[in-house]
């Protein structure tokens, strides 16, 4: 123990760094001090690094997508990522990490306990299924307005890649039902009258109710997509989350079609 404490008391900072060698002024950015005081532990020098470099990536003119790969215990999960996204968040730019579905709760978890009461940053979940229910305008404009809230407080969003996907298969659906509508519904109240019989016209009428709500579903999705083009993404096990035959989301459209069973041959 005592070996141990020595080793701390002398150990130096990394991300401290002096200005000139002529007087002892020191330049330091207070975010890692204000982190290490929260988790009540001191960055490696290879953490402090790493997080340097990813962050000047993400900050260049223009912006990088970096790569980093760490051994297990490193602390991309708890220090990395924490720490990153608090570097990051500006006030006006999103920060999303993105992790395989099996570890969104610990990640969550982990994010929040990792800045404590000492650094006030909320921390929040997407999640999107496309059979959401038939209340997905107003959950659309809840989302908008979450992701929103948490760019202008500097928050993180946690998702994973399935919701991310979902989201944006779901825009393309919207767009291609609204480019297959039939030209009738784009006409006027008074020639449809005259082309469809009296009958029809309580259903086209639903038809067109639903074809709106569409509509505003899809406006409701390009906001929030807009949002997220202009975030920041922090990829925890990028190698999963991007393997080409893994990552990929099965989004069936248009009608049922029934299999034709052709027999087996003897």
């Amino acid at each position: 123990n005592a070996t141990r404490l020595a080793g701390l008391l002398c150990s130096e900072r990394s991300f401290i760094k002096p200005l000139t060698t002529a007087d002892e002024a020191i330049a330091f950015d207070p975010r890692f001090l204000a982190f290490e005081f929260a988790g009540r532990f001191m960055l490696r020098q290879q953490q402090s690094l790493l997080i340097k470099d990813l962050e000047q990536s993400a900050l260049g003119s223009p912006p990088k997508s970096c790569c980093q790969q760490m051994m297990m215990g490193g602390g991309k999960t708890s220090v990395v990522a924490p720490l990153l996204s608090l570097l990051l968040a500006d006030g006006v730019r999103l920060v999303m990490q993105i992790v395989p579905d099996a570890l969104l709760d610990m990640s969550i978890n982990v994010m929040r306990g990792a800045f404590g009461a000492t650094i006030v940053t909320p921390v929040f979940s997407f999640s999107f299924e496309r059979s959401s229910g038939a209340e997905l305008l107003k959950a659309l404009r809840g989302i908008r307005r979450r992701l929103l809230f948490a760019a202008k407080r500097g928050g993180v969003v946690c998702s994973t890649p399935g919701a991310v996907k979902s989201l944006l298969l779901s825009f393309l659906d919207r767009l291609q039902q609204e480019e297959r509508t039939p030209r009738l519904f784009f006409c006027n109240r008074d020639e449809v009258q005259k082309r469809v019989p009296s009958s029809k016209h309580d259903v086209l009428r639903k038809c067109g109710k639903a074809m709106l709500v569409r509509r505003g579903e899809a406006e409701e999705i390009r906001q929030v997509l807009c949002i997220m083009q202009g975030a920041v993404a922090l990829i925890d096990e990028v190698d999963m989350v991007l393997h080409p035959l893994r990552s990929e989301l099965n989004f069936p459209i248009g009608q049922r079609v029934e299999l034709h069973l052709a027999s087996f041959p003897d």
